[in-house]
Parts: C-alpha cells; sequence; structure tokens
C-alpha cells in the first residue's frame, strides 16, 4: 500500500495544484530591510519519483495499481542506484545552487542542519549562529523524472514552496509556488518552468545509458528553480 499510495500522491499533484485557491505574497525588500538569510535544509525527499500521470495499469483498477506500484518501485530503485554510483547528491546540488543565486543579489545566506518531518514547510525555525533577519524556507514535495503518460518523453521535474519568514516577527514576508515541468493544469498564481527539452529520455534505460546527461538535466532544474527564487527576493 505504501507504493500504491506515492503513485497516487503523484498522480493527484497536477489536478490537486489545479484545483487549490492559491494567493502568492510578494516581497518588498526595500521595506522588509533584509540582509542576512538562514535556510533550513532538508529542501528534497529522499528518494526521487520517477512517475508517470496516466499508465495502462492505471486503467485496471487496484490490481492495475499494484502493478504500476512494482514498475514504479523497479524505475526510482535504478535511478537511485544511478545517483549512487556516480555520487550524485541532489540535495547538495539544489542547496548549492540557491545558495549562489540569492547571494548574487547581494543577501548572505546560511544553511541551517534541519530535518522536516513531513514534506512541509517548518513549525518553528531553529537558532541561527549568525545574525539572521528572515528565513527562506523552501520545501519540495517531490522531484525525479516525469511523464505524461505511456510513450510521452520522461523529462526532470520538481514541485517546491518557498516562504520567507522574518525572523523578528514570523510575518510571512513572501510565499510563492514553482513547479519545474507541470503535468497538468497549475492553480493561478504559481510559477510554472517549462522543462528543457534537450534533457528529455525515452525511459529509464536511455538514463542509465546516459547518466551525465541525466544528472546534468536535474542539476539544470535545480538552477531553474534556484533563480526563480532569487527573482522573487529582488
Amino acid at each position: 500500500m505504501r507504493y500504491i499510495s506515492k503513485i497516487f500522491l503523484f498522480i493527484g499533484l497536477a489536478s490537486i495544484v489545479g484545483c487549490e485557491t492559491y494567493t502568492p505574497i510578494p516581497f518588498d525588500r526595500q521595506a522588509a530591510g533584509v540582509e542576512n538569510i538562514s535556510m533550513p535544509g532538508d529542501i528534497l525527499p529522499d528518494t526521487a519519483v520517477v512517475g508517470q500521470a496516466a499508465s495502462v495499469g492505471s486503467s485496471f483498477g487496484l490490481i492495475g495499481a499494484l502493478v504500476d506500484a512494482g514498475i514504479q518501485s523497479n524505475r526510482q530503485g535504478r535511478v537511485k542506484e544511478l545517483f549512487e554510483t556516480h555520487r550524485y547528491n541532489p540535495e547538495a546540488s539544489f542547496t548549492d545552487k540557491i545558495t549562489s543565486a540569492v547571494e548574487e543579489r547581494g543577501f548572505t545566506l546560511s544553511v541551517l542542519n534541519t530535518e522536516r518531518q513531513k514534506r512541509d514547510f517548518l513549525e518553528t525555525y531553529p537558532a541561527s549562529p549568525a545574525p539572521v533577519d528572515a528565513y527562506l524556507d523552501i520545501v519540495a514535495l517531490n522531484y525525479g523524472f516525469a511523464s505524461a503518460g505511456v510513450g510521452v518523453t520522461w523529462r526532470p521535474y520538481i514541485t517546491t514552496k518557498v516562504k520567507l519568514v522574518s525572523a523578528q516577527d514570523q510575518s510571512v514576508l513572501m510565499d510563492n509556488q514553482i513547479i519545474y515541468n507541470p503535468i497538468g493544469a497549475t492553480a493561478k498564481g504559481i510559477i510554472t518552468i517549462s522543462a528543457d527539452p534537450q534533457y528529455g529520455f525515452r525511459d529509464v534505460n536511455a538514463m542509465e545509458a546516459d547518466p551525465e546527461r541525466a544528472m546534468k538535466g536535474l542539476d539544470d532544474a535545480f538552477e531553474k528553480v534556484a533563480e526563480t527564487v532569487a527573482t522573487l527576493l529582488q
């Protein structure tokens, strides 16, 4: 049942965000007076999802879901092994790209060693070893490679929620959501980024045959999202 829930989490994501009423909160840099930012870690889930929004198995009820669960588990295991073999660390890559993009906008950013109990914003923020004006809370609901259906190219994707919280009074200074390679409709106000077609793959076999391009594709997704986060802080 654990694998089934993961499949429906991925399949339902596009429709969920498409139905929600979402109102972003823009950042007013001049009024906020933010210079020093701390960012909690543990941004990405432990495992990359290799998900398909529509599959043959999804048309055959519980039995089909079980078949899909096995297939998805196999895909994810192979991609995980690919990352481990090539010593690729998605969390470190994404964190580094956010740090660089934010600091290029004139902020200082320190990363806090935190762990999330769930894929959501932190309820409280740990004390920072350095002076801090605000916490940049970024959480990825999921990431990996996505396909809209059978025979459709697989491309990197990541869905993120971003919030800037005042260290002084915990007020929300900025709030937004960013989806790289959205599958299906999204709610108005959510920022979407189209996937770069050069990082498309026919299947997991193609990713394993060209691991450098697969990892570079995820790095490109992380960089595009990081640049978008930094732009929101301008």
